[in-house]
C-alpha cells in the first residue's frame, strides 16, 4: 500500500500542466490571502515581518478550503474508481485500505488543526499544510488533465519511440 501511495504522488509531477498549476498557481495565489498585507505602504519588509503573518489563524482560513476541496475531490473520485473495480479484488482490497487511511488522516488532520489553534502552536498546522498538499497531490494522480506529459527530444521534436508509433511497414 505504501509503494502504492508514493506512485499516486509522484504521477502528477510528470505531468508539465500540474508542475505549472501547483508551483505557480496553487501555492502562490491559495496564499495570497495571508501574503496580501505585504502589499500595504505601511508593511516594511523584513523576514521577521513575512513570518509573522504566517500565524496559526492565518493558516488555518488557507487550509480550510483546501481540505474542503481534497474531501470533494476525493470523494468524487472515489465514486468514479468503486464503478470500474469488481468486488473482491485485489485493486478493490487497495482502494478500501486507501480509502480508510484517508479518513483517519482527515480526522488526525482535524484533530491537530484545533491543536494548533487552542494551543497556537505553528508548527502544527504547517505539518497539516504539508499533509494537505499531499492528498491534493495524490488526488491529482487520478484527474485526466494532470496525465503525464510526452517526453520532448533535445532537437524540439515530440518522442515517438513508444510501441504505438512502431509499425511494420
Amino acid at each position: 500500500m505504501i509503494e502504492h501511495l508514493w506512485k499516486l504522488f509522484l504521477k502528477p509531477f510528470k505531468s508539465r500542466l500540474f508542475i505549472i498549476v501547483f508551483f505557480l498557481i496553487f501555492i502562490p495565489v491559495g496564499t495570497f490571502g495571508i501574503n496580501y498585507s505585504m502589499l500595504s505602504s505601511s508593511f516594511v519588509w523584513s523576514w521577521d515581518n513575512v513570518f509573522s503573518l504566517y500565524t496559526p489563524e492565518a493558516l488555518f482560513t488557507y487550509i480550510v478550503p483546501l481540505l474542503v476541496t481534497v474531501l470533494i475531490d476525493g470523494v468524487i473520485a472515489l465514486i468514479n474508481q468503486y464503478k470500474n473495480i469488481e468486488d473482491n479484488t485485489y485493486k478493490h482490497d487497495l482502494l478500501r485500505d486507501c480509502t480508510v487511511l484517508g479518513v483517519v488522516v482527515l480526522i488526525i488532520i482535524i484533530t491537530l488543526l484545533y491543536i494548533s489553534l487552542s494551543q497556537n502552536k505553528i508548527s502544527l498546522i504547517v505539518f497539516c499544510v504539508v499533509v494537505t498538499w499531499g492528498l491534493w497531490i495524490m488526488l491529482s494522480s487520478s484527474k485526466e488533465e494532470f496525465k503525464p506529459t510526452a517526453k520532448w527530444k533535445p532537437d524540439g521534436d515530440k518522442d515517438d519511440t513508444s510501441m504505438e508509433a512502431i509499425t511494420n511497414g
